[in-house]
């Protein structure tokens, strides 16, 4: 589950990447922050989607653009047993998927 997890996290933070990056001459910056703003409303679905399809019992997740949050949402129940919604401050055990993190970071 972990290597399909990271596979998500990896696409949407190069889509994330894509959409952020710099824009060319011919696209003023006005359009791209429209751009930007199409592209995290459709974030929703596509998120929620994941989450469902792949069997995830929640997904929380943070986009952070300049030094701003400019997304956050949560998916799912941070406990299925009792139906706690998640929530984007659920705390999760992410165990030593750390390492894949930082291994990327340094590259």
């Amino acid at each position: 589950m972990i290597p399909v997890c990271f596979a998500v996290i990896f696409q949407l933070f190069s889509f994330l990447s894509y959409c952020i990056a710099s824009p060319p001459d011919s696209i003023s910056e006005r359009d791209a922050k429209v751009e930007l703003q199409l592209a995290l409303k459709n974030l929703d679905s596509i998120l929620e989607f994941q989450q469902k399809s792949n069997g995830y019992p929640s997904l929380s997740v943070a986009v952070i653009h300049d030094g701003d949050i400019i997304y956050k949402h949560a998916f799912g129940y941070s406990d299925l047993e009792n139906q706690i919604p998640a929530t984007t401050n659920t705390i999760y055990p992410i165990a030593s998927i750390t390492q894949i993190f930082t291994s990327t970071m340094l590259m």
